[in-house]
């Protein structure tokens, strides 16, 4: 589970005898890996140096080069000081001896796992990251596939209900997406969101969908809505100053309009009538209203 994240050296020395062939073959490998995956994995040859700071771990590097050799492995060793800080000049503390494979090198982690996912994803693959396999799924006793996900519902369609207190939607990696902004607005205090309000959110959730609780959290966010006092937004260019032309208080819901709203405040900008009708969104509305809307639907 470390591949991601590890330290990202490509080295065959040090690998037990049996391991040896395997490592070497994968160098091989990684010197042609870019072109392969269409995509930079960071793979260069910069050699791998094994330090001794002892008289005994000086006799070990000592023994490993010999057998490292003797397989067949340009790997050499160095016993003057003067040899390893040429390869390391910022070296410090005690080294009285290494090991030098010129032949190892190193590859960014994170760059390999995105070419690697690139390439699959090019070749129709589908893959899911974070989910534990709970079984494996047979059909006249050869394994045809696995079950990761314990929530029975496929959960197509984008789902809310009519009060906003929760929506949600499955996205494309197979997670669910849930927002509930009404419960978490009925929770915000003077020093801002409270937990309150996630744990009805979650309680909500759970009354919802089939097998929810059994979903793990992978990440959480609170914040506010730019609520109008009648949920919908503001587009226009006001006439003071000059120039400026505003869309803001899409009161939750403005996610969908975005590509929209950015097509007529360019009309707005440049001067041209919008391609749509815009009355309705003007701030003067405000003062001709009293009260607040109600928020009915959200997501």
């Amino acid at each position: 589970m470390a591949s991601g994240v590890t330290l990202g050296g490509v080295r065959q020395s040090g690998r037990d005898p049996a391991e040896l062939p395997l490592a070497r073959a994968a160098v091989a490998v990684w010197s042609d890996l870019d072109r392969r995956l269409d995509a930079p994995t960071g793979y260069r040859r910069t050699g791998n140096l094994r330090l001794a700071r002892s008289d005994r771990e000086a006799a070990q590097i000592a023994r490993m080069v010999e057998d490292q050799r003797a397989a067949g492995l340009e790997i050499e060793f160095l016993a003057a000081r003067r040899a390893i800080r040429e390869l390391v000049p910022g070296l410090r503390g005690k080294v009285v001896a290494a090991s030098f494979c010129p032949g190892d090198g190193q590859a960014e982690p994170a760059s390999v796992l995105g070419a690697y996912g690139a390439a699959l994803w090019r070749t129709g693959v589908t893959t899911g990251e974070g989910e534990p396999v709970r079984e494996l799924l047979t059909r006249a006793g050869r394994v045809v596939g696995v079950r990761t996900l314990p929530v029975a519902s496929r959960l197509g369609p984008v789902l809310g209900v009519a009060n906003a207190e929760i929506a949600l939607r499955r996205q494309c990696d197979g997670c669910f997406r849930v927002t509930g902004a009404a419960g978490l607005h009925r929770a915000v205090g003077a020093e801002g969101p409270r937990l309150g309000g996630f744990a009805a959110l979650l309680a909500s959730l759970a009354e919802l969908l089939e097998g929810a609780m059994e979903l793990r959290l992978a990440e959480s966010w609170i914040g506010f809505l730019d609520r109008t006092p009648d949920a919908l937004s503001v587009i226009e260019a006001p006439p003071v100053p000059e120039g400026l032309a505003i869309a803001f208080g899409f009161s939750g819901h403005g996610f969908a309009l975005g590509p929209l709203v950015g097509c007529l405040l360019c009309d707005l900008v440049l001067g041209r009538p919008p391609r749509l009708s815009l009355g309705a969104f003007r701030s003067d509305r405000f003062r001709e209203q009293s009260g607040r809307a109600a928020v009915i639907l959200h997501g």
